[in-house]
């Protein structure tokens, strides 16, 4: 490789939220059997809503649905990006962690970088 790493410079910030089908706050996995997405929506920000094709939550694989990633200069921006992302995002027919995310993106611990 050309780069070594002491010529990488790093700059911005992104976060990573993994929208999963469970339980917001027991984590109780709703995997044990098939599941369809009745409606599934992505963020519109920086584009508009955009429905997304009908899926199917399977019992026998990862419980994911989705990764939201928030990007920004700072991590401020990058969180208030995420929060704006979560509150847009709506995923029905299942029930899904994005309250525990939206928790989390207000949380004095996680602003404060603890």
């Amino acid at each position: 490789m050309r780069f070594k790493q002491r010529d990488l410079i790093f700059r911005g910030h992104a976060i990573e939220c993994r929208i999963n089908a469970e339980d917001p706050f027991t984590f109780v996995s709703f995997s044990r059997q098939d599941h369809v997405l009745s409606s599934a929506w992505r963020p519109r920000h920086p584009s508009r809503f955009a429905h997304l094709p009908r899926l199917y939550v399977r019992q026998h694989y990862d419980s994911m649905v989705a990764k939201v990633i928030a990007y920004g200069d700072t991590r401020d921006q990058a969180i208030r990006r995420m929060r704006i992302a979560l509150s847009e995002m709506s995923i029905e027919g299942i029930k899904t962690n994005i309250a525990l995310h939206q928790e989390l993106m207000y949380d004095a611990g996680f602003m404060k970088g603890a």
